[in-house]
């Protein structure tokens, strides 16, 4: 509306050729411009303030259904109880990107907590099980069945992999792989069990442009055992909550995933040898939802080692790594998320206050906390958390302009460069208009 009345008072100016009233023109335009990005502003700031905060709860159903038949698992009690004792936290804690000096020559990672509480359900029954998977959104699944996949009546198990990975990819759900080659059976509630072999990864992964993967280990080194990752090592067990994890130092090489195939969905491998991993967390993305998906945790063995190499309890091992991985990856991601939103209002809020110096700086920050977020490599959420970090506090440091800067430079420039392109297109208009006279006399 401001724009409309502005220009059919330029227009009627110009007719009269007032150029003095022209340059009052340009300068109540450009202070009632300012006056109404300043409202703007003001508006965005309210909408983000109202934002509610990431909710810090996680819930974990169960796959436990008693009457379908498992592979590569053999009590599936333990593996509930693995998954229990994980649940068993009230916070977790994630590196913030940074260092700290702890002598001449050494560092350490600094550490954050958040709170958690997680909440376990078994699913015993199938209209719960298929109830839960094509409703929920934020929850994670563990399949205590191995590598048998149960496929509810009214599904064919093509259908019911489509509407897993629909899940993850659109309501940020996680699904927990513990044992052996995913998806090689399934278990149809109708019809009973039948194999698969690749064919179900493949369809799975084919959601993430990956229709093609396998999960066979190198051919000679079918033997060789894998070792937990510095990553998983360095992060997962930080809580004394998880220390239980240092209990699982190896696992069988079994049947990983090859690193190559998953460059930039890798959030962080659990279990390595040379270029495979045999655990990993995956972010299950699609190209166009970047920033909006869940996880695929991936454990491929069949026997988890101590630290000397002794066997252990592998279905209560599978079942406890498996759902902290799950958790650790779920709270990060949200605390990710959280950060981003508390960098977007620190800049919104220096805008509104008029500190605007330093925030580009604060923007571009903001560019690489978005980016990480997306997980490109081992540390996306960090990633995203330290970027963000950095981005609200540039934001907060953000100064104002001087009175000059702010409104009587850009005022005045504007006005000046207004005044300048209007007295041209006047004069234009001037001698345009002598000249039909002179044309108009001389044909006379």
């Amino acid at each position: 509306m401001l724009i409309t009345v502005a220009v059919v008072l330029v227009g009627l100016l110009m007719r009269k050729r007032d150029v003095t009233s022209l340059s009052i023109l340009l300068l109540v335009f450009s202070v009632s411009t300012l006056v109404v990005c300043s409202a703007s502003v003001q508006n965005d700031l309210r909408n983000v303030a109202d934002m509610p905060d990431e909710k810090k709860d996680v819930q974990i159903y169960v796959i436990c259904l008693g009457d379908v038949t498992s592979r590569g698992i053999s009590n599936l009690s333990r593996v509930v109880e693995g998954v229990i004792r994980a649940s068993q936290i009230d916070k977790i804690h994630y590196w913030n990107g940074e260092w700290r000096q702890v002598g001449l020559t050494a560092f350490e990672r600094v550490m954050e907590e958040v709170n958690v509480t997680v909440e376990v359900a078994v699913m015993t029954n199938w209209e719960v099980y298929r109830n839960v998977l094509e409703t929920s959104h934020d929850v994670i699944f563990v399949n205590a069945h191995g590598e048998n996949l149960p496929v509810p009546a009214d599904y064919t198990k093509e259908e019911w992999v489509d509407e897993i990975a629909n899940a993850m990819a659109y309501r940020n759900a996680t699904w927990v792989h513990i044992a052996g080659y995913p998806f090689h059976n399934y278990y149809h509630q109708e019809f009973g069990e039948g194999a698969w072999g690749e064919e179900g990864f493949k369809r799975l992964m084919s959601h993430i442009g990956k229709s093609n993967v396998t999960c066979w280990p190198p051919a000679g080194y079918e033997n060789e055992g894998a070792g937990l990752s510095s990553f998983a090592e360095q992060t997962l067990p930080v809580d004394c909550d998880w220390a239980e994890f240092y209990f699982v130092e190896g696992v069988d090489i079994g049947w990983p995933l090859k690193e190559e195939d998953f460059k930039n969905y890798t959030v962080m491998p659990l279990y390595r040898y040379a270029n495979y991993s045999t655990g990993a967390i995956i972010a299950f993305k699609k190209l166009d939802r970047l920033t909006q998906h869940g996880f695929y945790v991936y454990i491929g063995t069949d026997q988890t080692y101590d630290a000397y190499g002794n066997p252990t309890d592998k279905d209560f091992y599978r079942g406890y790594v498996g759902a902290a991985a799950a958790i650790w990856a779920a709270l990060v991601r949200s605390v990710s998320e959280q950060k981003i939103h508390e960098a977007e209002a620190a800049i919104v809020k220096a805008k509104a206050e008029g500190r605007v110096k330093g925030l580009d700086e604060a923007n571009n920050l903001l560019r690489k906390a978005v980016s990480a977020h997306n997980f490109h490599g081992y540390t996306g959420p960090e990633g995203a958390i330290f970027w963000a970090n950095k981005a609200k506090k540039a934001a907060n440091q953000a100064t104002q302009q001087s009175f000059l800067e702010a409104y009587i430079f850009p005022i005045t420039i504007s006005s000046i460069i207004g005044v300048i392109a209007l007295g041209g297109l006047v004069i234009k208009w001037r001698n345009n208009r002598s000249k039909n006279s002179k044309t108009r006399c001389e044909k006379e």
